[in-house]
């Protein structure tokens, strides 16, 4: 059963070739079976990530960071066994107080550490959106913002109420020189339903037609927004932007704090790994039994939040949206990956989770 299904008739959107010009690599097969087609859709997207260079900083800096490179001693140490030559500290240690301590004391003042990618968000709205949907947008790029510096990314949330496609354009082209990751939240998904608008005169006129990710980021580079079988989260798109003699991927969302949520444990997060040099970009995924029967759209990979006890059950309770969908996400600690192709699954049924 395809957990991740792409529509062969919505086409990459490429610009005309170019000597310079990026392309993306082969999109996965339309259908794989079970959970394979949720990592080769991952593993499609993380390929064409490159990541940064070490960061070099020195000892003050760098306490609370990673360290990205092993540190050989540069003295003999006899009484602790460690001469010179041997690996002092290695990579992937966190750099505490102590370690810094240590350091200094051999005469080390700067290290290499793991990069911090500076990630944008951009919340995108227009003049004329109603209060829940600006409320989804804004309340999305918090969740993301939030869970990308925690992850540590440096993160700039960049709220943009554009009027049309050009607009949306210059913002994202004005944020390209200073990023390593570009994500927007809102602008992609289903249309926003026109209304009519009363102008000073008391004639109505119809509302400007939605803002559209997609069509704002073309001549910018080669982007790809088929629809996933994926629930939520069956609208977004990844883009690869240029920028000088380089290119910056940018991963276009909807403006919904829950798919927010969801995107960002099963997609971004490989993603700033990737951007970090981790050789491991993915979280583990474990098993668990179902406490109750429970129903989903057959054939698409659909996401929960749950909270899984001691003895590995998994309670869910329902897939309430907006803010309750946020009291949800707060007293959970697992996200749920369900699938079917009948489109229930049974009590005590083993499904995948991820803890978070």
């Amino acid at each position: 059963m395809a957990l991740f299904h792409r529509n062969r008739e919505v086409p990459v959107t490429e610009q005309p070739a170019s000597p310079d010009s990026p392309t993306l690599p082969q999109a996965p097969p339309e259908a794989v079976n079970g959970l394979r087609a949720f990592m080769a859709h991952r593993d499609w997207v993380t390929s064409m990530i490159e990541a940064l260079p070490s960061l070099g900083v020195s000892l003050l800096d760098a306490v609370g960071l990673t360290l990205n490179e092993s540190i050989l001693s540069e003295v003999d140490l006899p009484s602790s066994g460690i001469h010179v030559g041997d690996v002092l500290v290695a990579k992937r240690m966190p750099v505490t107080p102590r370690l810094a301590g240590l350091l200094a004391g051999v005469g080390i003042d700067k290290v290499l550490v793991r990069p911090r990618p500076r990630i944008i968000v951009i919340a995108v709205t227009q003049p004329g959106d109603g209060d829940h949907v600006v409320w989804g947008a804004r309340t999305a790029q918090v969740v993301l913002a939030t869970a990308l510096q925690d992850f540590g990314a440096q993160v700039w949330p960049v709220s943009a109420e554009v009027a049309d496609d050009e607009h949306l354009t210059q913002v994202v082209s004005d944020q390209v020189i200073r990023a390593d990751l570009i994500i927007t939240v809102g602008g992609i998904g289903a249309p926003r339903a026109a209304s009519a608008q009363p102008q000073g005169d008391g004639v109505e006129t119809e509302a400007s037609a939605p803002v559209s990710v997609e069509r704002a980021i073309r001549g910018m580079g080669v982007s790809d927004f088929t629809p996933i079988a994926l629930s939520p989260g069956r609208h977004q798109g990844f883009a690869l932007l240029k920028e000088d003699d380089h290119r910056v991927p940018l991963v276009a969302l909807p403006g919904d704090p829950i798919t927010a949520h969801v995107l960002f444990e099963i997609l971004l997060k490989p993603i700033v790994r990737k951007l970090m040099g981790m050789v491991i970009t993915t979280d583990p995924v474990r098993t668990g039994r179902l406490m109750q029967a429970v129903n989903v759209t057959p054939q698409v990979m659909t996401c929960v939040n749950g909270t899984i006890n001691d003895l590995g059950m998994i309670h869910i309770q329902g897939r309430p949206s907006g803010p309750e969908g946020l009291v949800t996400i707060s007293r959970s600690n697992a996200l749920v990956l369900l699938e079917s192709e009948s489109g229930r699954i049974d009590q005590s049924a083993e499904v995948n989770y991820l803890s978070l």
